[in-house]
């Protein structure tokens, strides 16, 4: 009997996984903090855009390096020529224990199709990072710049970045 509830659970668990990944686009986007590959402390992911025939669409994402899976039915449903906002937490590593970092980074949906795309993410509570660069708003304490083989869009520093 309990055999037969493992078979069937694993069997039903492998058609959802073999569903949801059959329904999704999957981006290919880098994502870097503080110029390091972000491996596992992204969470929370999500595709928002508003249009002005539409109330603001949520789409959860899932991410890990190199791959990020949007719902194609959510993905299409906004126009190549909106902004979209792509959100997600960090968990990351500070003197007190680990810190949660909120970001929400302005993007055209058309830069996500191109081939691949890279977001550098840099935290200004860094003090090594806010020496460099001005913050995105008063309220949003980092700042991001974008590289695809198509543009590449970098925020003028205040100093010169050591390599």
């Amino acid at each position: 009997m309990i055999k037969t509830f493992i078979i069937t659970t694993l069997f039903l668990l492998q058609i959802s996984v073999a569903n949801s990944q059959s329904t999704s686009t999957g981006i290919d986007l880098i994502i870097t903090i503080n110029g390091e590959v972000i491996v596992g402390d992204i969470m929370n992911v999500k595709i928002s855009s508003t249009s002005e025939t539409k109330m603001q669409e949520i789409i959860n994402c899932g991410y890990y390096p190199g791959k990020l899976s949007v719902p194609e039915s959510g993905f299409e449903s906004i126009p190549d020529s909106s902004e979209v906002n792509l959100s997600f937490d960090f968990y990351g590593d500070s003197l007190g224990g680990r810190k949660l970092s909120n970001f929400r980074i302005k993007l055209m949906k058309r830069w996500l199709k191109s081939s691949y795309l890279i977001l550098h993410v840099f935290d200004l509570n860094d003090k090594k990072y806010k020496r460099i660069f001005e913050p995105i708003s008063k309220d949003q304490n980092y700042t991001f710049s974008i590289t695809s083989p198509d543009y590449s869009f970098i925020r003028v520093t205040k100093k010169k970045i050591k390599q």
